[in-house]
């Protein structure tokens, strides 16, 4: 089936959940609320979005995210057993509290190994699925954090639903064929038999270096066939851009055409 997904909330826009378009024909429907962040190395991580409510979406707790207010995040455990505890903990609790349907693993920086990563990772996922077995589960890797996500892959796909892999974080000036071949190597190697999805990045170009986000849809349209899914980041930015969710809406579009 296919899946839409976006992230909501990382950029303090005045953007809502209800403000994201939603088409029919898209078989699952996910917004990602970014992101709740560890502020220490042992503190339990704490709730960071703008409140809203999509009555038709399944909505998503991002954990990590790359920056709050300008400054770097890291996962940077101190102890892996008590760092474990502590998230499964708190993110049971946030879970309980909005009733969220799943969690998304967006760690970009670390101090610490990847073995490490995986180990944290692994468990956290483990137990939270143990927890809550409904729970939807994802990773979002790039290609200068794809060994850290591929080493918490090789141990724990079986607690991984999807993975959103930041396609449009490789070279502005990538073509539509290169995402395509792109995608075919992530998809068919590096997370082999996982549900990889595509992305495309809505962000001004004059503000961040992305592969143009309507490259990146025509690959999409390209790969339609094959693609398990498509997500977009960011409701934010599309909001700030002035953009009217075209791009969230064709996207949805290649996805309820190819499942049909």
């Amino acid at each position: 089936m296919g899946v839409f997904r976006e992230y909501v909330g990382a950029q303090w826009a005045a953007v809502q959940l209800s403000d994201v378009p939603v088409i029919s024909g898209v078989a699952l429907f996910h917004l990602i609320l970014a992101f709740a962040v560890d502020y220490t190395r042992d503190s339990p991580p704490q709730p960071f979005w703008d409140e809203g409510h999509h009555t038709p979406a399944e909505v998503v707790l991002g954990v990590g995210g790359a920056t709050v207010g300008g400054v770097d995040t890291y996962f940077s455990p101190a102890d892996e057993d008590s760092w474990v505890s502590n998230a499964v903990d708190s993110l049971s609790g946030i879970i309980d509290t909005y009733q969220l349907d799943g969690i998304d693993i967006d760690y970009e920086q670390f101090n610490g190994d990847e073995a490490l990563f995986a180990r944290c990772i692994g468990r956290l996922l483990t137990e939270l699925k143990a927890r809550y077995p409904a729970l939807v589960t994802s990773i979002a890797p790039y290609k200068d954090t794809e060994g850290y996500y591929q080493a918490l892959w090789s141990s724990y796909q079986e607690v991984i639903d999807y993975v959103n892999y930041q396609f449009y974080a490789n070279p502005a000036s990538t073509r539509v064929e290169q995402y395509m071949e792109e995608y075919g190597r992530v998809a068919g190697s590096v997370f082999a038999g996982g549900s990889v999805l595509a992305s495309i990045n809505t962000s001004n170009p004059a503000d961040v270096v992305t592969v143009d986000a309507y490259t990146a849809l025509q690959a999409c349209a390209q790969l339609a066939g094959n693609l398990t899914g498509i997500f977009v980041w960011s409701a934010d930015s599309s909001y700030y851009n002035n953009l009217d969710f075209w791009y969230e809406g064709q996207a949805q579009q290649i996805l309820a055409v190819g499942t049909n």
